[in-house]
């Protein structure tokens, strides 16, 4: 991911949603330098689902855990 940096007026003549889009587009991380502070925009990966696995889990598992000695 690349990073950008730009002042609030660089970017006053873009919307908002040019400037989002552009940021998911080119997958960059843009900071915003605003009144001596920064904000940073940011694109976030979604996580896959978790895969659905066969099987099932025995009864007494639990307490078989915590009897058994190391």
């Amino acid at each position: 991911m690349t990073y950008e940096t730009s002042t609030i007026e660089q970017l006053e003549d873009k919307s908002l949603k040019e400037i989002l889009r552009s940021v998911l587009m080119d997958q960059k991380v843009l900071a915003i330098q605003f009144d001596g502070d920064e904000v940073v925009i940011q694109p976030k990966r979604r996580l896959k689902p978790l895969p659905i696995l066969d099987g099932h889990i025995p009864d007494g598992w639990k307490e078989a855990i915590y009897n058994e000695s190391i």
